[in-house]
Parts: structure tokens; C-alpha cells; sequence
């Protein structure tokens, strides 16, 4: 379930980003992710990445990269976003 609740708040400041920067559309989004738990289980990268293309539909291309860099902190941060501008 947390794979989920992360999954929408990265979307949240990726559709902030995305309307600042007036793109129509995602191509590909870069993020780091950290060592995040909860009830004693790791986040699972491949269920982010589904929850990311469930929530972004219509928004994000059906081909979109998600590339996710790992690090040590306990945090997460998007650290780039391809798309096409309106």
C-alpha cells in the first residue's frame, strides 16, 4: 500500500512540475529513491513503477521511461522529466 501513497505524491509534484514547465505530456521521469519501510517492508520498485503508469494515465506516454536510481538516504526526490511541451 505504500508503494501506492508514494506513487501519488510523486505524480502530485510531477503534475506541479509538468504545469509549471507547460508540458502536455510525460516521456520519461527520473527519480532517486532511499531504503523506505513501512510496517517493516521495503518499498518494492516494480510496484512503484506500476502504481506511477496507473495514476498517470492519459498523462504519461504508454511508453514512458521510469528510471530510478537507488541511494542511501531514507528520502525520495524526481530528479528530471522528459516530455512534450503544449
Amino acid at each position: 500500500m505504500h508503494d501506492f501513497l508514494l506513487a501519488k505524491k510523486i505524480m502530485e509534484v510531477i503534475r506541479k512540475y509538468t504545469k509549471e514547465n507547460h508540458l502536455k505530456s510525460v516521456s520519461q521521469i527520473n527519480l532517486e529513491i532511499g531504503k523506505i519501510r513501512e510496517h517493516s517492508e521495503d518499498l518494492k520498485i516494480n510496484n512503484l513503477k506500476f502504481n506511477l503508469k496507473l495514476l498517470g494515465k492519459g498523462f504519461l506516454t504508454k511508453k514512458v521511461k521510469i528510471k530510478i536510481k537507488r541511494i542511501k538516504k531514507d528520502s525520495w526526490r524526481l530528479t528530471g522529466i522528459t516530455g512534450e511541451k503544449n
